[in-house]
């Protein structure tokens, strides 16, 4: 089996789960997980932002150094 059929197998079971998770689940609480997801994706954001920070005042052994990064927006 190629790689690329693998993939789409993959692909498709996760849509069908998704599928059949919305069917099966209350528009309530879809909405939660919604809102979880977004809120681990913002705390992950977070764990990056000060990870390229550091880096940026680290960074040649420099004390401190202008930061380069720019906020990263994630919308709903």
């Amino acid at each position: 089996m190629k790689e690329e059929e693998i993939v789409k197998i993959v692909s498709d079971i996760l849509k069908l789960r998704r599928t059949i998770l919305a069917a099966l689940s209350p528009e309530e609480a879809r909405q939660h997980f919604h809102s979880s997801r977004r809120e681990a994706l913002l705390g992950v954001k977070a764990i990056l932002q000060h990870a390229i920070d550091w880096h940026d005042e680290h960074a040649d052994g420099k004390a401190h150094q202008e930061k380069s990064s720019r906020p990263i927006e994630i919308t709903p």
